[in-house]
C-alpha cells in the first residue's frame, strides 16, 4: 500500500486512483531482486578448484608444458637424476640387478646366483666399486620396476629394442628353434609344415613375431618355462624358443625330457643386451666396461665357462 501524492491518504493495493480525492495512483515500486549469492559462490569455488588442479598437475608433471619439462615421459628432476646414476650407485654402494631364473644366463646354486649374465653383472659391480644385489622379478613388470627404481637394470637375456628402455650394445647373438614332443619330430621338417599345430610363444618376443609372420596358431605365455610346460601338459603342440636357453631345459635329465629341438629357424636371430632406465648414464658406462672386458679376455673366459663362446659378440 502507498500514500496518495496529493492528499497523502493511503491508497489500497491494485487501486488505479485515490478513493478520497480521485488523484491517479502512482505505480507501486516492484520488490527488489535478491542477488543470487549461491551461484556466485559456486563459480568462485569452481575457478579455484581448476586453478589448484592445474598447479598440482604442472608440479607433478612439468613436462606437459612445452619447454617446461625434460621430455614426454621424464621430468627435469628425473632427467638430472638419470644423468648421474653412476655416481648415485657408487654412493649407495650397490647396484640392484633384475633377473629371472633362466639357464645358462641366471640361475641359483644354493643361495647364490650364477650363470653368464650373473657373473658378468658381478664383474660390472666390481668395475664400479660396489656390491651387486640380484632381485628376482616378474618379467612382465620389468619396465615398471625399472622406472620405479626397484631395480637399476634388467640383465636376463633381454632382446634389444625394448620400448622405453635404454639398451646397451648387444653382447649375445642367438637364433630361435621350434621344439616339440620327440614322437612328432619326424613329421615336421620346416616351419611351413607346422600350420596345423598350436604353438606357445613368449609375449613381446621375437618368437611371437615369427609366429605372426608365418600365420601360426599360437597362444601367448609369460616365459620360456610356461611355453615348455604348455607342451608337457598338452595345452600346446610346439613352442618357439631361444637356442641358447633351450639346451639346458629339455632332453635327458630334465623336467622336459620328452621334448626336443625339431627345427632351427634361419630368420629368428636375436641379439641380447642389458636394459637401463631411459637416459641413464649407466648405459654408456656398461658399454665402456664391456669393451674393456672383451680386450682383457674376461668375456671369452665367462663364455667358455657356460658354453656360449659361439654366441658372444666382440
Amino acid at each position: 500500500m502507498i500514500n496518495c501524492s496529493k492528499c497523502k491518504k493511503p491508497i489500497p493495493d491494485n487501486a488505479t486512483k485515490c478513493p478520497y480525492c480521485g488523484n491517479k495512483a502512482a505505480k507501486p515500486a516492484g520488490k527488489p531482486r535478491k542477488k543470487k549469492k549461491g551461484v556466485a559462490i559456486v563459480a568462485v569455488i569452481l575457478v579455484l578448484a581448476i586453478a589448484a588442479g592445474a598447479f598440482y598437475l604442472i608440479k607433478k608433471r612439468p613436462d606437459i608444458i612445452p619447454g617446461f619439462g625434460a621430455d614426454e615421459t621424464t621430468t627435469a628432476t628425473e632427467k638430472l637424476s638419470r644423468d648421474n646414476e653412476v655416481q648415485q650407485i657408487k654412493e649407495a654402494g650397490k647396484i640392484v640387478v633384475g633377473v629371472t631364473e633362466l639357464m645358462p644366463m641366471n640361475y641359483r646354486d644354493g643361495d647364490k646366483w650364477i650363470g653368464f649374465d650373473s657373473d658378468l653383472a658381478k664383474e660390472f659391480a666390481e668395475y664400479l666399486g660396489v656390491e651387486v644385489e640380484f632381485k628376482e622379478i616378474n618379467w612382465n613388470e620389468k619396465r615398471k620396476l625399472l622406472d620405479d627404481r626397484a631395480i637399476d637394470c634388467i640383465w636376463n637375456g633381454m632382446e634389444t629394442g625394448q620400448n622405453g628402455i635404454d639398451c646397451s650394445d648387444a653382447y649375445i647373438s642367438s637364433n630361435l628353434v621350434v621344439v616339440m614332443s620327440k614322437s612328432m619330430v619326424d613329421s615336421y621338417a620346416s616351419i611351413e609344415d607346422c600350420n596345423n599345430l598350436t604353438f606357445a610363444v613368449e609375449r613381446n618376443s621375437a618368437a611371437a613375431d615369427i609366429a605372426e609372420t608365418y600365420g601360426l596358431n599360437y597362444t601367448l605365455v609369460a616365459d620360456t618355462e610356461e611355453a615348455l610346460s604348455s607342451i608337457k601338459k598338452g595345452f600346446a603342440d610346439a613352442a618357439i624358443i631361444d637356442s641358447i636357453i633351450v639346451g639346458s631345459l629339455i632332453g635327458d635329465g630334465t623336467e622336459y625330457n620328452n621334448i626336443t629341438v625339431a627345427i632351427e629357424l634361419e630368420d629368428g636371430e636375436e641379439q641380447w643386451a642389458v636394459g637401463f632406465r631411459k637416459g641413464s648414464d649407466l648405459t654408456a658406462e656398461f658399454n665402456k666396461f664391456y669393451d674393456e672386458k672383451v680386450a682383457d679376455g674376461t668375456i671369452e673366459r665367462l663364455a667358455r665357462k657356460y658354453g656360449l663362446e659361439y654366441a658372444i659378440i666382440k
